[in-house]
């Protein structure tokens, strides 16, 4: 059986960058886990000139909350003035294909007309970050 992940992803739109303690990680987020998000974001922001995103334990808890509800949809505003993006894989999903997926949008980005994206919220300028698995 495949396993199916769910991958809630929280950015920061009006708190800019804070770092939490290694302790605000919940154990639904393994350091590692979160070392590897972080990872993909910031390689992915520095080909583009964008600057390193941080942990937020805040929106860590934020994001465990919408987790918690099992429901793989945007949470329209309920958590407060946040972004998010979600992905969802089967088989060998593994962290660095979610943020592919959002990534990838990057060729359909037009700086002159800008839209909101999956693309837009990896690049967004003042972003700290967190996520969920469930």
């Amino acid at each position: 059986m495949s396993l199916l992940l769910a991958l809630l992803l929280l950015n920061s739109l009006l708190l800019g960058n804070v770092v939490a303690s290694p302790t605000a990680l919940t154990n639904r987020a393994a350091n590692s886990d979160a070392d590897q998000y972080l990872a993909a974001h910031n390689n992915f922001r520095a080909r583009h000139g964008a600057k390193a995103l941080t942990w937020n334990g805040d929106l860590a808890n934020k994001a465990q909350q919408w987790a918690n509800r099992c429901v793989f949809e945007h949470s329209e505003g309920q958590l407060g003035p946040y972004g998010e993006n979600l992905a969802a894989g089967t088989g060998n999903f593994d962290i660095p294909a979610a943020v592919k997926t959002w990534t990838d949008e990057s060729s359909q980005y037009n700086p002159n007309n800008p839209v909101p994206s999956h693309f837009t919220q990896v690049m967004w300028p003042m972003n700290s970050v967190s996520l969920h698995v469930f």
